[in-house]
């Protein structure tokens, strides 16, 4: 009798990737912005915040680009056949586990900001 071993692959649809790439998105244009503010206006900041914000923001610019990396590719073996929103893309499952412990991070990341009086929600 043979051991089932941990799946080397998860199915996922394009809606849950976009809704990942939809929330790096926004981050990466909260950490823009605050950037934009802190260093304008020469704001004073904690160095823990600023590194912060600067990890959020890279964080958010890898999952990013990694999740639309995974829907061109699948697009370009599609090559306008089928449509790319209705198909269950096969991501192998060590990728899945990077992804979600980014997400991870960042969600850690958000929280600490708001610790520090630094909101990265959309309000």
């Amino acid at each position: 009798m043979s051991k089932k071993g941990p799946p080397k692959t998860v199915d996922v649809s394009y809606s849950e990737l976009q809704k990942f790439i939809e929330i790096a998105e926004s981050k990466e244009s909260i950490c823009k912005q605050l950037m934009r503010y802190i260093f304008k206006d020469d704001v004073k900041i904690g160095e823990d915040t600023l590194v912060n914000i600067c990890e959020l923001f890279a964080l958010s610019i890898s999952v990013r680009k990694f999740l639309q990396e995974i829907i061109k590719q699948s697009a370009s073996v599609a090559k306008d056949k089928i449509d790319i929103k209705k198909i269950t893309f096969r991501v192998d499952a060590s990728h899945v586990l990077t992804i979600s412990t980014i997400m991870i991070n960042i969600v850690s990341i958000c929280e600490s900001l708001a610790r520090q009086n630094y909101s990265v929600e959309v309000h």
